[in-house]
């Protein structure tokens, strides 16, 4: 064999291939920056009315003694009454002096609702001292307003 000859011209082209298959997703890029703010939209129509507010608000101080000593165990119930055409939402009581200190309070509560005739704010306490305990004023305050 002798020795090779000059490369020839380029031939023509040849037909595309079929498609290969996709290649795999690429990495997520950066989180963009944060955009400016958008201006404030148009105020939104008015709500409807609501319910009325409470309405009378009174505060009903009602001083109580008990009517005798109170022996060991003895209980005392004091109530503030609201005044007619209203009702309790709130209450509390107070003892001054050393000796109703020694009281246990057993229940502060509002008696109101179906049966009561007169709304108000009810305390109960109890002598738990050894002590019998001379006679005791206790102050009851009902918050009242208007049915």
């Amino acid at each position: 064999m002798g020795p090779a000859g000059p490369q020839g011209p380029a031939g023509a082209d040849g037909q595309p291939g079929q498609q290969g298959p996709t290649g795999a997703t690429g990495a997520t890029g950066a989180t963009g920056a944060t955009g400016a703010v958008g201006p404030i939209g148009p105020q939104g129509p008015a709500g409807p009315e609501g319910p009325a507010g409470i309405s009378g608000l009174e505060v009903v101080t009602t001083t109580l003694s008990s009517v005798t000593t109170m022996a060991f165990q003895a209980e005392l119930r004091a109530k503030s009454p609201c005044p007619p055409a209203k009702r309790v939402i709130s209450g509390g009581y107070n003892l001054v002096g050393v000796w109703p200190r020694v009281l246990t309070v057993l229940t502060s509560f509002p008696e109101t609702g179906a049966g009561v005739v007169t709304d108000g704010w009810v305390v109960e306490f109890r002598n738990n001292s050894s002590t019998v305990l001379p006679v005791l004023n206790v102050t009851v305050y009902a918050t009242c307003v208007n049915k």
